[in-house]
């Protein structure tokens, strides 16, 4: 928005004495901004994120600019308008959107007779400030978002089911239409249910770091997670939705299609799994089988990965695809999975937060938990997700990093 009058001009208001065509264009825009504010809800956002508010004096009230990420919201204040105001020629007043962030540039400060001020000051959010904070909490988004997942893997077994084509993407992986699908589906649903907080796909180009990297918080999805697994038909294939927050994974939710399961880690809650109409809590194993159950990638398989069974000994291998492999160990059916092998950050964040809040860790080979988007580029290292604590893994896995 831009209210703008470079000439002289005197300020007219009902409570004013003298009035004049330039000073309404002012009067008129200032007041359409009022009427804009009514529809908007009223609340306090504190405190405020490395901002300084806009201020717009009207009438003893002043509306307070605190926070916008893709919106605003305002907050409405008492403000005795002092006799000291001056007179400046002209105003204007510019707000730029940009990244989630909001600038609000000034030339000149104008009031009349403590009856009209106007104050502008930069505004520059450097983290956006999302309505997640102030109007949520991550046990109100499980069901809006699992219901998005089911919905999208509804639209991926449509095409599961049809004779579909298979494109090649730049780095050789395959895409379907059931890719897009889903893409499609769950960012709109995202973008309709936290309009404020931004997203990166797997099947959408990855912003700059440099942008990115300023992000607090991010939804981070693979629309389908195991497309080999899906163009071979063997059901392996999954749905994945993250919520990454200060480079942690804190909330996730990974569906299962062809089964109907849906598997669900969120801070604060713990792990779930829904089969069909049940939920029951889950939890990794308390202590490792003899011998020890190893989930692996059906599609990846390396001489690190053999080499490390060989140091642990007696072992069931159980082969599967996609973030299925995580999942099996939140829920107790497998020991640890070691991917000695490349992955992507959206390949893994969801899943890991339904190991991690079964009981399980994610870690790096060095014992750091995974993270994300601590980096320009967004390729995990490679990792084990462990069940069990009775055994140190990471010595077994250590002269093959």
């Amino acid at each position: 928005m831009r209210i703008r009058n470079e000439q002289d001009f005197d300020v007219g208001l009902p409570y004013g004495l003298e009035k004049g065509s330039r000073t309404r264009q002012v009067f008129d825009a200032v007041m359409n901004l009022m009427m804009q504010l009514k529809n908007i809800e009223t609340e306090s956002l504190t405190p405020m994120i490395e901002a300084i508010p806009f201020k717009i004096a009207l009438y003893r009230c002043v509306l307070c600019e605190q926070a916008l990420a893709g919106g605003l919201v305002f907050q409405t204040v008492v403000l005795r308008i002092s006799a000291d105001y001056e007179l400046f020629p002209y105003i204007v007043i510019e707000r730029e959107v940009q990244y989630g962030a909001v600038h609000v540039k000034h030339q000149r400060v104008a009031a009349i007779n403590r009856s009209f001020g106007i104050e502008c000051h930069c505004f520059i959010l450097r983290a956006p400030y999302s309505r997640l904070d102030a109007q949520m909490n991550l046990k109100e988004l499980m069901n809006p978002i699992v219901d998005l997942a089911v919905d999208a893997g509804k639209a991926i077994l449509e095409v599961y089911a049809t004779d579909f084509d298979v494109q090649s993407k730049g780095d050789a992986s395959p895409l379907t239409q059931a890719d897009l699908a889903s893409h499609r589906l769950i960012v709109a649903g995202l973008e309709a249910l936290t309009p404020d907080i931004p997203i990166i796909s797997e099947e959408e180009g990855l912003p700059s770091f440099e942008e990115r990297g300023q992000w607090r918080r991010y939804w981070l999805i693979d629309p389908l997670d195991g497309t080999k697994e899906f163009v071979n038909r063997n059901g392996e294939f999954t749905v994945n939705i993250a919520l990454i927050e200060s480079n942690r994974s804190i909330f996730g939710v990974v569906h299962v299609p062809v089964q109907d399961k849906t598997y669900i880690g969120c801070e604060g809650h713990g792990a779930e799994l829904r089969d069909g109409g049940s939920a029951i809590a889950i939890r990794v194993a308390d202590s490792s089988e003899q011998p020890v159950r190893i989930v692996g990638s059906r599609s990846h398989r390396g001489s690190s990965l053999d080499a490390f069974l060989e140091k642990v000994g007696a072992s069931d291998m159980l082969p599967m695809g996609s973030s299925l492999k995580f999942c099996v160990v939140a829920e107790g059916r497998a020991d640890i999975y070691p991917r000695l092998g490349p992955t992507s950050e959206w390949d893994t964040a969801a899943a890991q937060a339904v190991v991690e809040q079964a009981g399980g860790k994610v870690l790096e080979l060095d014992g750091r938990p995974l993270s994300y988007n601590a980096k320009s580029d967004i390729l995990n290292p490679w990792f084990i997700v462990i069940g069990p604590t009775d055994r140190d893994w990471l010595a077994l896995l250590a002269s093959d990093a």
